[in-house]
């Protein structure tokens, strides 16, 4: 897998199956090797399945999903409070 860093690169699990590129010659070079490499092809993908079958599969999401869920609801007064503060910050500078 190829992908930008801007979100994929935050996840340091994703740095064991991933190459990053941002610009058209990382692009390049990151497809050139994955495709001349078969065995850090082979390696990327299976590691890259791994981490999908443990990682990110819906079951293994569902609890810490309802969690963050739940927590937002609970905590949703602040949370409304800060967005109703960006909006009003936001045309201020318009």
């Amino acid at each position: 897998m190829i992908c930008s860093d801007v979100v994929y690169a935050k996840n340091k699990q994703h740095k064991k199956f991933a190459s990053f590129a941002n610009t058209s010659d990382e692009w390049r070079d990151a497809l050139l090797t994955l495709a001349t490499d078969a065995k850090l092809r082979k390696s990327k993908v299976t590691k890259g399945l791994a981490y999908v079958k443990k990682e990110r599969m819906h079951a293994q999401q569902s609890a810490s999903r309802l969690a963050f869920y739940q927590g937002m609801m609970a905590d949703k007064d602040n949370l409304a409070t800060q967005r109703v503060a960006r909006v009003a910050d936001w045309r201020a500078k318009r």
